[in-house]
This record gives structure tokens, sequence and C-alpha cells, in this order.
């Protein structure tokens, strides 16, 4: 994906694995949207795809969301859960398999310079110029 400010890409990103979609809405809403830092977005914890497919009485999009064990705290999981989304935890080298991973760059539209970023636990190939 390539954002444009303009005329001029300010940011592009490439995603892979099984959580490609969410993790890809993520990172552009937290670089783009939100204004973060890329390490701190690239940091957070993964959006995770279930791939599984639903259960009785649940839809592809109402159906239990997989969480990486230890990535949110507990009191955010309990509000999650009151709010009807029901939570699957899932160990964290599965969630590592799940998530796949993502590099992307930023070219700041004024001065050019460019930053890129990669979360180097799951693969290291992120290199800005």
């Amino acid at each position: 994906m390539i954002v444009m400010t303009g005329n001029k890409p300010t940011l592009a990103l490439a995603t892979v694995g099984t959580a490609l979609v969410p993790e890809t809405v993520r990172i552009v809403l937290g670089t783009v949207g939100n204004h973060l830092e890329l390490q701190t977005v690239v940091a957070a914890p993964p959006l995770l795809y279930n791939f599984e497919p639903p259960q009785a009485g649940e839809t592809y999009t109402w159906k239990q969301q997989f969480v990486p064990e230890g990535a949110y705290d507990a009191e955010f999981l309990k509000e999650l859960e009151a709010s009807g989304v029901r939570l699957q935890r899932k160990p964290k080298a599965l969630a590592l398999i799940l998530r796949g991973t993502a590099a992307l760059a930023t070219i700041d539209a004024q001065t050019g310079i460019r930053h890129s970023v990669e979360d180097p636990v799951i693969i290291d190939f992120a290199d800005a110029y």
C-alpha cells in the first residue's frame, strides 16, 4: 500500500501472513490516522485473524477474536468481553505465526527524510535509504 499526501508518497507498507488485512488497517490507522511513531505502531499488540470457520450461531463477522496472551491489560479484555466481544487467548508463539509481518517506511513530505521499521523479532528486512 502506498499512501499519498497531495502528489507525494508519504507511507509505503507491505504486509504478509494470515493477519495481512487487520494488520494493514491497524498500521495505517496508527500512522496516518493517529500520527503515531512507526516503532510504536509496530511494537503494539497485533490484530490476529481468526481463520477458523464460524461455530454454530456465529457469523464470519461475529466470531471469537484471537488475542495474544499477555499482550493486553486484563481490565481492557474484561471490558471487551463485557461489550459482547468473545475472545480466545493464543500463546505468543502462535500469535507470531498468525500475525505475519509488515515492513513500512515513511517519507516526510517537507524534508524528504525517510524512516523505516519492521519488527525484528519476526523478520528483519526493512531498511531506508
